[in-house]
């Protein structure tokens, strides 16, 4: 490729074309104004030798008569400052048939302006640019590469800078034949400087419009240079020269066929600027190696020139090599090339080599991270590379395999701390394993809460985490009760009278001594009471009473006169922990007297009645009504079990209501106690708990306990009591039930006086 340079000083050399190539040329120019711009162009073309004729009339008014182009070697045409205005047709005709039987016309903007906008029409062929808008610049016009060398170009730099001109944005016009070739090109890509054939003659474009609004394009030594250049070139010299075939030797890399198309046309040309045809023998692509090529260059006429080059294709291309993908695998998996693929490696030169080599670097546990590079080398020993990354990792946590235990103690009054460490030191029983290495616990355990005494709680989280950190947790409580009483110990001694006294009247006097003793936290408290006589009286400890106790009867009757009937003398004493638990000890001080005999020892039962004829006197007897010589009280309520009442809930099949969308439940209550129960008592059926999707109860008559009730006091025959193994009658309780969901139901009695 040829390149011109040139250092242009404007004012010490003008005009670098010599008037000797200009002789002879006769020049005529259509002008759209006379001031500056364009007298500056016309001594510009006299100072190169050609004669010049300025238009008798403005190029608005031109007709092609004032002057006829006829005679006159090439034509320029300035509309500037004359955007608007139409050239008659007239004109227009004369200058197109002008061109087409030989002569050269050069343009510059705004034609391409003015054709977008509808005028000179009938010189689209001789218009070689189409305009996009314009832009007033600072411009900087840079040859095109391929066509450097044009006669055009011969004289002026490249680039060189035109401080303020106004030009059109735009690029060559597309013609069917004869296509525009852009000589130059502007700063923003634009086509500057445009030639093409037309017909017998030539024409030259430019894309600047020179005299508009008296800029001083036309005072630019370089765009006059370009106008003079134009002239000769479009005048069309009769003698023609022959192409010019430059060569040169291409080193150059194969592509992926092994094999490479190249160029060794070094800008081969034609002095007079025409086309060239550039053939090379042999045609590419060549094959690795070197190879001679011979290149030709035809012109229009037929003219020929020929040079040879060398071509040397060098395979520079790695093999094209493939890794397997990436891999996440568990611990302990195989990290073989067998298990985890093979790269794969081709090369449009030949066969190649591949081998591999693993980088390891250890993790937490047995987990690593294996980095293995795949190595492809060809014949020509270009390589490729690729790595294949292999993660071996633990995300898997240990298996609990066993969950840990709760574990509640009794208070020992210490904290309970062997206990708490060795249940802690075991982590509650928990097992765990894991798979890739061995397993590390841990707990969270901080200290027991504060409760009553020395109780107290905690629910510790036991993690068992791997040597990557993947834990396992499991919870457990560790738990320090107090459910024990005190230990209560009482005793009383007579410290007055004779036992049994002697005289009547005598009251014994005793003195009372007890304890109590708690094995968790603090000293219980402690309440000494004795209850006899007529009103209850607290003790100290070693503290004196004195008794009222009832008559005491020996096998003859009455013996002594100590009497305060219905009353006894008790000593209760009661001691609470901080966990409210209560011991107590209870000890009869009138029996430190001689007991009375009969069905009721304890109590005072002259007539020793018994009417259940159980054997233990009515005075006595916690279910006078029903025998139960055991006395049994199992809820300890003061009533023997064969008194108290006892009832059993029933339940008929649901029926559904469809009208209402209720389900509709009949309820019996049987009474399985020991007792009748009904007036004055009033027993009530109590709904605790109501099953079955959206299904509500519709008919309670009101709440007992915050729970919907039912009245049963109808329901228990005419004497509105119900005896034992008795059953009420039925119970309706409605259900509303959209959904016609199954219904379960939940119900207890109550008993209210």
């Amino acid at each position: 490729m040829l390149r011109r340079s040139f250092a242009v000083t404007c004012s010490a050399i003008g005009l670098l074309s010599s008037p000797a190539a200009a002789a002879d040329l006769d020049v005529l120019i259509i002008w759209d104004r006379l001031d500056a711009g364009t007298p500056a162009l016309r001594a510009a073309l006299e100072n190169a030798g050609m004669r010049v004729t300025m238009s008798q009339t403005r190029e608005d008014a031109y007709n092609g008569a004032n002057p006829s182009p006829a005679g006159f070697d090439a034509v320029i045409h300035l509309k500037g400052s004359t955007f608007g205005l139409d050239m008659p047709l007239a004109g227009q005709d004369a200058l197109v048939n002008y061109v087409q039987g030989g002569g050269g016309f050069i343009h510059a903007e705004w034609n391409a302006i003015e054709i977008r906008n509808g005028r000179l029409a009938r010189m689209r062929d001789l218009t070689l640019l189409d305009a996009a808008g314009s832009r007033r610049t600072s411009l900087t016009l840079t040859a095109v590469d391929a066509v450097s060398s044009h006669p055009v170009l011969a004289n002026v730099p490249s680039p060189f800078t035109v401080n303020d001109t106004l030009i059109s944005n735009g690029s060559a016009h597309v013609f069917d034949v004869n296509p525009v070739t852009v000589l130059m090109r502007d700063q923003f890509g634009n086509a500057a400087v445009m030639v093409r054939e037309f017909g017998a003659g030539r024409v030259v474009g430019f894309h600047h419009a020179g005299n508009f609004n008296g800029l001083p394009t036309l005072r630019n030594t370089n765009v006059q240079q370009l106008y003079v250049d134009d002239v000769i070139w479009s005048a069309r010299p009769v003698q023609n020269q022959p192409p010019v075939a430059l060569c040169q030797d291409v080193f150059i890399e194969a592509d992926v066929a092994c094999q490479a198309d190249a160029d060794v046309d070094a800008n081969s040309f034609d002095p007079e600027g025409g086309p060239v045809v550039v053939s090379a023998d042999p045609a590419g692509p060549y094959p690795v190696g070197a190879t001679s090529v011979a290149l030709t260059v035809r012109d229009e006429q037929g003219a020929e020139d020929s040079c040879t080059a060398i071509v040397t294709v060098f395979d520079g291309t790695p093999p094209m090599i493939v890794c397997p993908p990436d891999a996440v695998l568990d611990c302990g998996a195989d990290t073989g090339v067998e298990a985890n693929g093979s790269a794969e490696a081709v090369d449009s030169c030949g066969p190649c080599q591949l081998e591999f080599s693993d980088m390891n670097t250890p993790g937490c546990g047995n987990t690593e991270t294996r980095v293995r590079t795949w190595t492809a080398t060809d014949q020509a020993g270009n390589i490729a590379f690729c790595d294949q990354t292999l993660d071996v990792i633990d995300a898997t946590p240990p298996s609990m395999d066993t969950a840990a235990s709760n574990l509640t103690v009794e208070c020992d009054g210490a904290g309970n701390t062997a206990a708490l460490n060795a249940w802690l030191d075991r982590n509650a029983g928990a097992a765990a394993g894991d798979e890739c290495d061995d397993v590390a616990w841990s707990n969270d355990f901080r200290a027991l809460t504060d409760e009553c005494g020395a109780t107290g709680a905690a629910l510790v989280e036991f993690v068992a985490a791997d040597a990557c950190g993947n834990p396992s947790w499991t919870a457990a409580e560790f738990a320090i009760v107090d459910t024990t009483a005190p230990e209560v110990s009482c005793s009383a001694e007579l410290v007055l009278g004779e036992h049994p006294p002697v005289r009547n009247g005598d009251r014994p006097v005793v003195r009372v001594s007890f304890g109590a003793w708690d094995a968790c936290g603090q000293a219980p408290s402690v309440m000494a009471v004795v209850d006899g006589g007529r009103t209850p009286q607290r003790v100290e400890d070693g503290g004196l009473l004195e008794l009222a106790c009832p008559d005491t009867h020996g096998s003859k009757g009455r013996a002594h006169d100590w009497k305060d009937r219905g009353a006894g003398a008790t000593l209760t004493v009661t001691a609470t922990d901080d966990c409210g638990n209560q011991g107590r000890c209870t000890l009869d001080l009138c029996a430190l007297l001689p007991q009375k005999g009969g069905n009721c020892p304890d109590i005072d039962n002259p007539d020793q009645k018994d009417r259940d004829r159980d054997g233990v006197g009515d005075a006595c007897d916690n279910c006078p009504r029903a025998r139960n010589p055991d006395q049994a009280d199992a809820d300890g309520n003061g009533v023997g079990d064969a008194c108290d009442a006892a009832f059993e809930v029933r339940y008929g099949d649901a029926r559904y209501d469809r009208r209402r969308k209720q389900s509709i439940v009949y309820a019996t209550v049987k009474n399985v106690g020991g007792r009748s129960v009904g007036r004055p008592e009033r027993l009530w059926l109590v709904i605790d708990a109501i099953g079955g999707s959206g299904v509500t109860l519709a008919n309670a008559t009101r709440r007992i306990d915050g729970k919907p009730a039912f009245d049963l006091s109808s329901k228990l025959g005419r004497d509105g009591v119900l005896k034992p193994r008795e059953s009420s009658a039925p119970v309706q309780l409605r259900f509303n039930n959209r959904r016609r969901a199954p219904v379960s139901i939940e119900a207890h009695v109550v008993v209210r006086p």
